[in-house]
């Protein structure tokens, strides 16, 4: 049978809930339903957006949610597949939308970033002039790394706002941190030599933690506290491994790694071989202190792999991550890597994105997002202390776009329940349970994504919360 045939949805285009939510959920149910089998292939993006008559954001964006809930993965060079069912943390029916529940007026979790306020105006004036310029020629042989315009100004980028030295030879550009991940594999090998460990924070991010679970790798999670990453749990390990954090933004909790545990975690990945993983998504809006270098910056035997991206600095659509590889990793990818390997991003983005940089527009676009970001960040917890007073807890660090509501009031055994009463309502929210491994916390945990509500929405948002929580103050 045909791939396409088994994905033919009725969409709705004018519906309550957008094109990619209603695409996610039909797959999501034909999985459910055992309608899609474990391992079967789906169709390409470009083939199902094709199909479907859609935009291929559309289709990568129902993609990329499946693979967050984990029910496909995307496997290098093949596509994406159906994982078992089985595998799935259960979630209650309210952990995701149902169609046949009201339309969300309030999303908490997919809008993290404003996109009333993209400069599309400009983004799109670069991208009819680079077409114009760039004309018919077929003849250009892209750079497995990426183009090398697009590393040069990334270089610059990293050394500016995060003090990294770096080249733009190390720099290797992707789609996605899973993609560049498998490419990281690749060039460290760790299977025939029996390093199939990674350190992982818990509660983490589920992406990156469920591509290591499929890859074989054992989870040894390690705690976090306010300050980042429990070092103590660190030195009850020894074995030469991975260590994956994310030290700038901790995913979900948000704590910020304090210099001293910095410093305490290269001294323990240098004494145990240990490769480390800096994933630095969201290090670029800090509004109540000044930014600590990243741990690649104090890296003194090429142990930090340093990972990041723009999609929380302009949007989820605009796929481009890049990796920076220390110095003998790169004579690897040299050798192997980049003698069959494809960036996988388009070169018109990737010029796009370099005259979009080179011009100032990124720094100008950043500074403007950080000064309204940081007065969604004020106006939310006022009204958070406001509505909801001492029957939560706020764990913010004053940082990013968003933060997490511990409710004190409600048991942990109450979370699903309290998910899809806030969905039923139209107010789109998750809590920490996709993150958490084996950490369980006393209370709810939610995250509220607020950076991409409107100043207006907000109060409306966490009254409407307050409400169906029924939360007395």
């Amino acid at each position: 049978m045909n791939k396409l045939s088994l994905l033919t949805p009725n969409l709705q285009k004018y519906g309550d809930h957008p094109l990619y939510l209603q695409l996610f959920l039909f797959i999501k149910n034909e999985i459910e339903t055992e309608k899609l089998l474990e391992d079967t292939r789906l169709p390409s993006i470009r083939n199902l957006a094709d199909y479907l008559c859609l935009s291929r954001n559309t289709v990568d964006l129902a993609y990329q949610l499946l693979i967050q809930e984990d029910f496909i993965r995307s496997v290098k060079g093949s596509g994406f597949f159906v994982n078992k069912v089985h595998e799935h943390k259960k979630f209650s029916q309210g952990s995701i939308p149902s169609l046949n529940n009201p339309p969300i007026r309030y999303d908490l979790y997919h809008k993290a970033v404003d996109y009333n306020e993209f400069p599309y105006t400009t983004w799109n004036q670069i991208a009819k002039t680079n077409s114009l310029l760039s004309g018919s020629d077929d003849t250009h042989v892209m750079d497995p790394k990426g183009e090398i315009y697009l590393r040069k100004e990334i270089v610059k980028y990293l050394y500016s706002t995060r003090g990294l030295h770096c080249t733009p030879d190390q720099i290797v550009i992707g789609t996605s941190s899973t993609q560049l991940l498998q490419i990281l594999l690749t060039l460290t090998n760790p299977m025939p030599h029996g390093d199939t460990v990674v350190y992982f924070e818990d509660p983490g991010y589920d992406v990156v933690r469920n591509f290591f679970i499929h890859q074989g790798f054992e989870i040894k999670p390690i705690r976090i506290e306010a300050d980042g990453l429990c070092i103590e749990d660190l030195k009850m390990h020894q074995s030469n491994a991975f260590l994956y954090t994310s030290p700038s933004q901790q995913v979900p909790l948000g704590s910020i790694m304090s210099l001293s545990k910095r410093q305490a975690l290269m001294k323990w990945a240098e004494q145990n071989q240990v490769y480390v993983i800096e994933d630095d998504y969201d290090c670029t809006f800090i509004y109540e202190h000044s930014p600590i270098p990243a741990l690649q910056s104090f890296d003194q035997n090429e142990k930090v792999i340093y990972f990041g991206g723009f999609f929380r600095i302009l949007c989820p659509e605009i796929l481009c991550s890049y990796m920076v590889l220390p110095p003998h990793l790169l004579i690897k990818y040299n050798l192997t890597v980049a003698t069959y390997s494809m960036p996988g991003i388009s070169i018109h983005l990737q010029k796009q994105l370099y005259t979009f940089m080179s011009e100032g527009n990124l720094y100008k676009h950043t500074k403007k997002m950080k000064m309204i970001y940081q007065q969604k960040h004020k106006r939310i917890n006022k009204l958070i202390e406001q509505h909801f007073g001492p029957a939560v807890n706020v764990i913010d660090t004053g940082a990013g776009t968003h933060l997490i509501l511990e409710l004190l009031t409600k048991g942990i055994e109450e979370e699903d329940e309290l998910v899809r009463l806030a969905i039923s309502s139209g107010i789109y929210i998750i809590s920490t349970k996709k993150y958490r491994y084996r950490y369980i916390p006393e209370n709810p945990q939610f995250l509220l994504h607020y950076g991409g509500l409107q100043m207006e929405e907000l109060e409306g948002a966490i009254v409407l919360l307050k409400n169906v929580w029924s939360i007395e103050y």
